[in-house]
């Protein structure tokens, strides 16, 4: 996902909120709130309110509440540019009227929605709102609902277009005030597979790349068969030299080629068919000429589960000599860009090795 702001492109996910996220998400929220109600809604009772609800133990509470997710957009550079609250369970707050039936039996509530002003009018809110249904889909949950406030126009309009339906009428309390409110709520949406935005994890920078759990995947169990989550760790591996300027075709016109002496395949969940999954890529360690490595791939679920890691270690092959060589500088300067995970080791170098499979 990306944006553009003073003119430069600037990068962003939409990810899960972590215990570790508190302090950041304390400092968040209270000021998109001030920025969408500052203007209606003055000090002290303002001031009052924020410290109140967004105190730092509640904001660790929230986040350690199994039924809350948070959704942070997080862009590259660290800064946060909005975030989205869901909460498990029905309209029930005193003052709630609800005047039509919620389109679904497995309501998830949307409890607070923001993004910053400085960011608004750039797709963000639209990307935002369909992570909410990623998350929604992913919970098992069918309808999303939400408080609205009558005035607060702009915000009535996007939910409107987002397909949003009054379905009837509740209270917001700030102070001896109470607001009057729309409730608003709409069904889950199928999943597009041609979506581009997607939820994701906080990969620790790992390159990482998202699949469908296709037919020909499925082992006869009707799971993700082992040589499957070989397949797509090789696929990572692949179109990460292809986007740095490797392509299959240049590996073959340079008659080199990666291959595996070594794989470890540890499992965690089961992967079903047409279950979304996101690969990761990242290198364990690596030779400083570039001719042993391991790498890892770590495959997640939709929910944020990790289904599997493959480890694999190996070297590059010359397809002419057969043995196992240092890759050449240019293709090394790319095999460098690798992320490297946590405790990455330097590995001494060495070549003349007999060669294995293939699929590095």
């Amino acid at each position: 996902m990306s944006a553009m702001r003073d003119d430069q492109r600037v990068s962003w996910t939409i990810r899960r909120a972590g215990p570790g996220d508190a302090a950041a998400l304390g400092a968040l929220a209270p000021r998109l709130f001030r920025q969408a109600y500052e203007p209606t809604h003055p000090e002290p009772t303002l001031g009052a309110y924020l410290r109140e609800r967004f105190a730092p133990e509640r904001v660790e509470a929230l986040l350690a509440d199994p039924s809350v997710r948070v959704l942070l957009v997080e862009a590259a550079s660290g800064e946060l540019l909005g975030y989205a609250q869901l909460q498990a369970g029905a309209p029930g707050a005193p003052g709630t009227v609800v005047e039509r039936p919620l389109p679904g039996s497995r309501p998830l509530e949307i409890v607070r929605f923001y993004v910053d002003e400085a960011w608004h009018g750039r797709g963000i809110a639209a990307a935002l709102m369909a992570a909410c249904d990623a998350e929604a889909r992913a919970r098992g949950a069918d309808v999303l609902w939400l408080q609205a406030w009558q005035q607060a126009g702009r915000a009535l309009a996007f939910y409107a277009k987002a397909g949003f339906q009054v379905v009837g009428t509740a209270v917001f309390t700030f102070g001896p005030r109470e607001d009057a409110d729309y409730l608003l709520a709409r069904a889950v949406p199928e999943a597009d597979v041609r979506a581009e935005v997607r939820v994701t994890l906080p990969f620790h920078d790992r390159y990482a790349k998202e699949f469908l759990a296709g037919w020909g995947t499925m082992d006869f169990n009707g799971h993700m068969a082992n040589t499957a989550y070989l397949d797509l760790a090789a696929d990572v591996r692949m179109a990460f030299f292809a986007e740095h300027g490797f392509p299959p075709s240049e590996f073959r016109r340079l008659a080199l080629g990666p291959v595996v002496r070594k794989d470890e395949l540890e499992y965690f969940r089961e992967v079903g068919l047409h279950d979304r999954v996101t690969v990761t890529y990242a290198a364990l360690a690596m030779s400083a000429d570039g001719a042993r490595f391991v790498l890892e791939n770590e495959i997640w679920s939709a929910a944020g589960q990790r289904a599997a890691a493959v480890r694999s270690t190996g070297g590059w092959l010359d397809l002419r000599a057969r043995k196992l060589v240092a890759p050449p500088a240019a293709l090394l300067e790319v095999f460098l860009q690798v992320p490297r995970a946590p405790g990455f080791v330097e590995l001494p170098a060495t070549s003349g090795e007999p060669a294995a499979r293939g699929g590095a």
